[in-house]
């Protein structure tokens, strides 16, 4: 019994009756009619999808994936709440809002979790970055800019621009790695307003 690819055998029945999800059968000694068929499924995963508290992940729970097709997960906060972290596997994949399995060979499992937004102050509302989650570039609108420094979250500083009383300014991040930064920025007076970019190529 051969299974198409991207299927596997689901069992099989000599003269009626279930001997497995065997590839091989031989009749032996043959004195009577026989009879032989084999059933066939789809080669399946599950992913499992769990939401943490004040929000929720769509579609939730164990879904199941045939072998091969890909299966796109949207993670949603509940009002006054914001994504704080997406696991894949165990590992983080930042502050998405989105994210798709490709090509699915194996299980997997996916957990969001949710933390309060902070509240924004009148000086931060001065000051627009984006967009965000962003790719390549992020754009800071805002007034007399003279200095952004960013940080990872594990506070090491990873980038530093200088810059000339200007009101807006692209930064580059297409060598930034995928998770979480903070951009802090320094007007010519002296006022320091700090943003969270979330960077996923």
């Amino acid at each position: 019994m051969i299974a198409n690819e991207g299927y596997q055998i689901e069992d099989v029945l000599v003269d009626g009756s279930s001997v497995g999800a065997v590839e091989s059968y031989t009749f032996e000694n043959v004195a009577a009619n026989h009879t032989i068929s084999a059933s066939f499924v789809a080669i399946s995963y599950t992913i499992t999808a769990t939401a943490g508290n004040n929000g929720t992940i769509s579609p939730e729970g164990t879904i199941t994936v045939n072998e091969g097709e890909d299966q796109t997960f949207n993670m949603i906060a509940n009002e006054g709440y914001q994504i704080e972290d997406v696991l894949v596997d165990g590992a983080s994949i930042g502050a998405v809002e989105s994210y798709t399995f490709e090509n699915v060979a194996a299980n997997h499992e996916i957990l969001v979790t949710f933390e309060v937004k902070p509240a924004v102050s009148e000086l931060e509302k001065r000051f627009n970055v984006f967009p965000n989650p962003a790719n390549n570039q992020v754009t800071i609108d805002g007034e007399n800019i003279e200095n952004i420094t960013i940080y990872n979250v594990l506070g090491q500083m990873v980038g530093q621009e200088k810059v000339v009383r200007k009101n807006i300014r692209n930064i580059n991040t297409s060598a930034f790695k995928d998770g979480i930064y903070i951009f802090q920025i320094i007007t010519h007076e002296g006022v320091i307003v700090t943003k969270r970019v979330v960077i996923t190529h």
